[in-house]
């Protein structure tokens, strides 16, 4: 256990002296890529002045008398940076590594905001700066989120540098949560922690957070605690109709997000330590349409149709609807469905792609295209059709299933204040997006298409999270094996 860092005075002998952090404790010594753990005195110079007189040797700290008001204020800073000390050295440990001298010098030099002589060039043009940087991290986030070519990631690298450069003179105190976000994400980038690719995912969880902040304006890195989050995840399940895993990797990544600002003295929110500060293994009850509902609202005429969508849109959905519920593709994934990425072989034509979530892995999915799917490109010149936004295309595929009759009743669960309830609905009300890919998995099966087959048309890591998609009943499984002759007697 390591000793408590002490405040001495520096020049005690002086009438006014800066004090001093002097701490006994094990650092790592050792020199370039070398590790020599011992004991050593590590000493830190705070830009804190004290007239001698009002400094209590035995106790370490400012006399709080009434000749000297500073007193008190000097000795809440002095507490707070000697616990952040400590909770720093600590999670070092945690992480099984033993801090360097420089470690704990740059942790407390952004601990104190202690300003650099370069910087306090800076502080004059300070306004400048502030709208300079916030310019280039806009212009970078849409870089990444718009590359296409190779031009586009050598200037993202260009870019990632200069960013970079302006952060060290910037104080992210003084930076919005967007903003602050940002810079982490480049930080990230730069330190190459991440890939261009994890940066793109990661903006559009920011993208997603902000669209909360909308709603909920207590959103901060100081202000999220295990209400702000219970609210964040009624909001995505049920007012945005998000998935468990884009909700779960939106929880991962703010939950990295604080911990990082934690670290670099942003904030002394330590959330990301609580136990509930996870996204729960729940996920709403999802339902598999029929293949006879599928074709229903695909081959619906909407034409006659008085809604408060306009017509324009719903025949925009409707064709959205038969991409996803006869292709089975995610909603990341929508761009792909394109005639650049048709190939034939032996007569039957085949999307060759690399989906949005495989792609880091160099993995790529041949997926037979669906007849209906081929007229939709071609009445578009090759091209998918407009592309809504999620939530916005969810709330089209229920009112196209609402006036198309899928009205079976359902069983669905949902959470409410951390109880998981059952509820019985019409079938239109359960449907999501995501209702496109279990429809799908469960009619390929039906079809007798193999499992595995399926998987690789999913995009899936493993054949279990295949299985978890199909919608079907014991009866279902013994139909099937009833069809392949077997259990028959042989004339």
């Amino acid at each position: 256990m390591a000793s408590r860092p002490n405040v001495l005075l520096r020049n005690p002998s002086s009438e006014e002296s800066n004090l001093r952090i002097a701490w006994s404790v094990k650092l790592n010594v050792g020199t370039y890529k070398k590790t020599n753990i011992s004991s050593t005195v590590f000493r830190y110079d705070l830009e804190i002045k004290i007239p001698v007189i009002f400094w209590n040797k035995k106790q370490k700290r400012a006399k709080q008398v009434g000749d000297f008001a500073r007193g008190k204020s000097i000795n809440s800073q002095l507490d707070k940076i000697i616990k952040r000390l400590q909770d720093h050295y600590d999670d070092c440990l945690a992480r099984e590594y033993y801090p360097t001298k420089d470690d704990l010098r740059q942790f407390l030099n952004k601990e104190t905001h202690r300003i650099s002589p370069n910087a306090k060039k800076v502080k004059a043009s300070e306004g400048k700066d502030y709208k300079s940087i916030k310019n280039q991290l806009e212009e970078i986030w849409l870089l990444i989120r718009r590359r296409k070519t190779d031009e586009d990631i050598q200037l993202i690298e260009r870019k990632k540098q200069k960013v970079f450069r302006s952060l060290k003179n910037i104080d992210l105190l003084k930076l919005s949560f967007k903003d602050q976000f940002s810079a982490w994400i480049i930080i990230l980038l730069y330190k190459n922690d991440i890939t261009i690719s994890a940066a793109h995912t990661y903006f559009n969880r920011l993208v997603t957070l902000l669209s909360f902040q909308e709603s909920n304006k207590k959103l901060n890195i100081d202000t999220v605690d295990l209400g702000v989050f219970q609210e964040f995840l009624s909001w995505a399940h049920y007012v945005k109709d998000y998935g468990q895993n884009t909700i779960s990797l939106t929880v991962t990544v703010l939950s990295s997000f604080i911990k990082w600002s934690y670290h670099e003295g942003l904030t002394d929110n330590r959330i990301w330590e609580h136990p509930d500060f996870v996204a729960s293994p729940f996920e709403p009850e999802t339902i598999a349409l029929a293949e006879e509902e599928i074709w229903r609202v695909i081959d619906f005429d909407f034409s006659a149709i008085e809604t408060e969508i306009t017509k324009k849109s719903l025949l925009l959905g409707q064709k959205w609807f038969a991409i996803f519920f006869l292709q089975g593709i995610r909603f990341s994934d929508n761009s792909r469905i394109d005639r650049s990425n048709i190939i034939t072989r032996k007569g039957e034509l085949y999307f060759d792609v690399r989906m949005q979530k495989t792609q880091r892995k160099n993995r790529k999915a041949v997926i037979p295209c669906h007849w209906r799917t081929l007229e939709i490109l071609d009445e578009n010149d090759g091209r998918p059709p407009k592309i809504y936004r999620h939530d916005s295309l969810a709330k089209i595929f229920r009112e196209l299933c609402f006036w198309a009759g899928i009205n079976r009743i359902v069983e669905v669960t949902e959470m409410k204040r951390n109880t998981i309830i059952s509820k019985k609905v019409p079938a239109w009300q359960a449907v999501s997006i995501h209702t496109g890919r279990r429809s799908y998995a469960t009619m390929l099966y039906n079809q007798g298409i193999a499992i595995e087959s399926i998987r690789v048309f999913l995009g899936h890591a493993s054949v279990d999270q295949t299985i978890k998609y199909l919608k079907i009943s014991d009866w279902d499984i013994a139909d099937r094996a009833v069809k392949t002759g077997f259990f028959s007697k042989s004339d």
